[in-house]
Parts: C-alpha cells; structure tokens; sequence
C-alpha cells in the first residue's frame, strides 16, 4: 500500500520540494532542467492524487463494515489508477532521456482511411500532450512563414 503523505505539515512538504527542485536547477548538469520537471510532475501527481485510505470504524455494526470495506476498495483501486498514470509519465520522461544524445530521429508514420497520418510511437509524439510537446526540439529547425508553391503558382502558409 502507498504511505499516504498527509502526515507532513504543507509548508514542510513545500520546503522539502524547493530545496531538492532547486538542487537540480544548481547542479549544473546539463538535464537538470528535465529532472526538474519531472520531479515536479511525480511530485504533483503524488501530492494531488493520492487518496488516505481511511481507519477500520470502531463499532461493530455490520452495515458500517461493510460499507468501510467496499470504500477501502474503491479507494485501492483508485490509488492504483493514479500510481498506472504516474508510471506512463515516468515511462514518457524515460523514452525522452534514452533519445536525448541522438542526432535526429524519424518518427514512422501510419495513414488510416482518410489519408491522415499517426505517429506510429505511443510514447513521445508530437500529438501528445504539451508536456511531451514540449521536451522534443526539431533537429533541421526552419523558419515560419510563406513558402512559394511552384506547381500551383500559390502561396502555401504555414506555422
């Protein structure tokens, strides 16, 4: 079972966060800011999401220890959907620091029915969320703008 963390005073918990982010930030290494990152997202996670399992009641009623006993269970479950959500993030932060060192890569890309095209890679694509969005950089970087299109004699724009 998770340790829930409502045993520590809030400006404690803050305090403790601060110091760590900020020994990341200070330490010079080059992906300090990733681990910032993703310290702050497992940390947000755990704080925001993790549900304290309540205490067995004291009464002998019947009704109320069953009723104690399906809510441990739907707070378990509950648990565990946030520690699976967790986990994806870390999985996520891991696929982007085994690729960091590379030159440039080529995400595949596969056409449904209409002709549109899906990064085939689960994991860090740029049709994920801005989080992921974010971590990758273009390698062959080109400026925005108006390009001229000569088959057509138009102008194509693009962001």
């Amino acid at each position: 079972m998770l340790p829930t963390l409502s045993f520590l005073p809030a400006d404690k918990m803050a305090v403790i966060v601060m110091h760590k982010m900020m020994g990341l930030v200070m330490s010079g290494h080059e992906d300090g800011c990733i681990q910032v990152v993703q310290a702050a997202v497992s940390i947000g996670i755990a704080i925001e999401y993790e549900v304290p399992i309540p205490e067995k009641p004291v009464s002998e009623d019947p009704e109320e220890i069953q009723l104690w006993k399906w809510s441990i269970t739907l707070l378990l479950a509950i648990n565990i959907l946030f520690l699976l959500d967790l986990l994806t993030e870390d999985n996520k932060f891991q696929v982007a620091r085994k690729m960091k060192d590379e030159e440039g890569f080529y995400y595949p890309h596969n056409p449904d029915f209409r002709s549109r095209a899906y990064p085939m890679h689960p994991h860090l694509n740029h049709l994920s969320s801005d989080l992921r969005r974010g971590t990758l950089e273009f390698a062959e970087g080109r400026p925005l703008g108006i390009i001229p299109c000569c088959c057509c004699l138009r102008y194509i724009y693009y962001d």
